[in-house]
């Protein structure tokens, strides 16, 4: 389970390198006073073709777009597999970034 601290920050188009095969990624929350985290990693250079797939046909500045139904989805996908929505100690399992 993500720590509360944690965020989801979308992916930009800006920040993704076809060319070199790589993603920068940035932290979404830093402690007060402190710089934001960035890294770059490498992504297998057969997912490339993935990302400018999704790239081209996502408008705007973001990778990928929006999924409206992703919460239902999730919530289907909890029900087939059997998996409680709350666990032993009451938290809700939930899709964030949605």
């Amino acid at each position: 389970m993500p720590s509360q601290k944690s965020a989801h920050k979308p992916l930009l188009k800006s920040e993704v390198n076809l060319d070199d095969c790589a993603v920068l990624i940035h932290s979404a929350r830093a402690r007060p006073r402190s710089t934001p985290k960035t890294r770059l990693i490498r992504v297998p250079d057969m997912l490339a073709p993935l990302l400018e797939r999704e790239m081209e046909q996502t408008e705007g500045s973001f990778v990928f777009g929006v999924l409206y139904n992703a919460s239902r989805d999730f919530d289907a996908a909890l029900r087939r597999a059997g998996i409680d929505k709350l666990d032993t100690l009451g938290r809700k399992l939930t899709i964030t970034g949605v």
